[in-house]
């Protein structure tokens, strides 16, 4: 059960933009008529948002939610099951 409910989330996440984040430091190389002492470094960042993907996020979404209704439905047939059970 807990797995669909992540499945779920998941699916939804879908929706968001996701953040990446980079950083690099390097020295110079003196063969290259750089300095030795100087230090290079790059920061960067990247965002990505797919804002036309059309229906497949939709249809993950849907997914995800028709199996956490699918399991919570076994699960209450289960305790029926034992409730009716008169062994």
């Amino acid at each position: 059960m807990e797995r669909s409910h992540l499945q779920v989330k998941q699916a939804k996440s879908e929706y968001l933009p996701t953040l990446n984040a980079f950083a690099r430091v390097y020295a110079d190389d003196n063969r290259f008529g750089y300095r030795g002492d100087d230090t290079n470094w790059i920061v960067g960042a990247v965002l990505r948002w797919e804002i036309f993907s059309g229906p497949k996020r939709k249809a993950h979404r849907r997914l995800a939610e028709a199996k956490v209704d699918e399991n919570q439905a076994a699960d209450r047939r289960t305790r029926q099951i034992i409730l009716c059970d008169p062994g």
